[in-house]
């Protein structure tokens, strides 16, 4: 068994393992707009943004990506009396922000709507 100090100490020493906590081996802002940022280059992002507009929005990522080659996947948040399909899209995707377009089926038709979208993204930071 290790006191207290002893951990500490041997948490100085240098060393290629992550500490229990992954305190050593990542950053993170747990906020609802936030991320898991992790040292082997591993970015993941998350975000909800509220409806303004009607038709596409912009979302900004709390960090930048290394390139514009992640995953990304936007997510409806409709009202709770909304019985029409919502339907989120992405277009137009760069390293630090992306574009969501918004619709419903309103009648069978498709129709540029204004709701809340959620959105998680995964790719890299180095």
């Amino acid at each position: 068994v290790m006191t207290a100090e002893e951990r500490n100490i041997l948490s100085t020493l240098g060393t290629t393992y992550a500490k229990a906590d992954l305190s050593n081996a990542m950053t993170v802002n747990l906020g609802r707009n936030g991320y898991a940022k992790f040292n082997n280059g591993l970015l993941i992002q998350w975000g909800f943004k509220e409806n303004s507009i009607t038709g596409g929005t912009i979302v900004y990522f709390p960090m930048s990506f290394y390139d514009s080659n992640y995953a990304l996947t936007p997510f409806p948040y409709g009202s709770s009396g909304d019985t029409n399909i919502l339907a989120a899209f992405i277009y137009n995707a760069n390293t630090s922000y992306c574009y969501i377009g918004r619709r419903n089926i309103s009648n069978g038709n498709p129709v540029n709507s204004m709701f809340s979208v959620g959105w998680i993204a995964v790719g890299r930071w180095k």
